[in-house]
């Protein structure tokens, strides 16, 4: 109620509220990349808020559900995670936590990981390390140089380059995304499995494709 309080006095001018619920299942590595907030801590759950001058806010309420077989199913498939082979993989993110969390699930899967916090970073980085980098993972909303801007700077590096695109206003930024052909999109927060996931499929996109960038006349690790 006091959130919907909240948002009434945002929108002066009148808006869309929405109010949704879901189930979900998630790990420590979700759970991890939301910050404390008493009230929703106090009762054993977090909060995940992201927001764009222009495009809105999104709140995101996460509360424990009972155990269930389902969730207990979801632990023993951790396991079976598809894990890399020391492929190396640049992570681009302002967030200190989301770059640190997401290295370290990356790299308990077996990936190297290089960490940029904007997109000149991330170039910069790339262009140093380009024979090594197998993906690139880039938040889209970054100060300086954002994601959209890295990407294409990226892209004009190397057009065959492998980019996961992610962002916590999922609507607005995966159209945008998906514009600039990215591999995939990725709505924050993430779980390990599906990062673990979304890189391995494009990842093996990639190997798919790559005889063909070989016999255009083109070789690419």
């Amino acid at each position: 109620m006091n959130l919907c309080v909240n948002a009434r006095d945002a929108m002066p001018q009148g808006g869309t509220l929405t109010i949704a619920a879901e189930n979900m299942i998630f790990d420590d590595h979700y759970a991890r990349m939301n910050p404390d907030q008493g009230i929703v801590r106090s009762h054993g759950g977090f909060i995940n808020v992201y927001s764009e001058p222009g495009g809105g806010t999104q709140l995101r309420i996460y509360f424990p559900a009972i155990a269930s077989a389902q969730t207990a199913q979801a632990g023993a498939d951790a396991s079976n995670l598809p894990a890399g082979h020391g492929e190396t993989i640049l992570v681009v993110d302002d967030e200190a936590p989301v770059r640190e969390i997401t290295r370290t699930a990356l790299e308990t899967f077996g990936y190297r990981v290089l960490v940029a916090r904007e997109g000149a970073e991330a170039v910069e980085l790339y262009v140093a390390h380009q024979d090594e980098v197998a993906a690139v993972l880039t938040d889209m909303m970054m100060p300086l140089m954002d994601g959209p801007a890295a990407i294409r700077a990226l892209q004009n590096i190397n057009p065959r380059i492998t980019i996961i695109a992610s962002s916590g206003l999922a609507d607005g930024e995966r159209a945008a995304a998906a514009e600039l052909g990215v591999a995939a999109f990725l709505p924050k927060p993430y779980t390990a499995e599906r990062l673990l996931k979304t890189l391995d499929s494009a990842l093996r996109e990639k190997g798919d494709k790559e005889p063909e960038a070989v016999n255009s006349g083109r070789a690419h690790r």
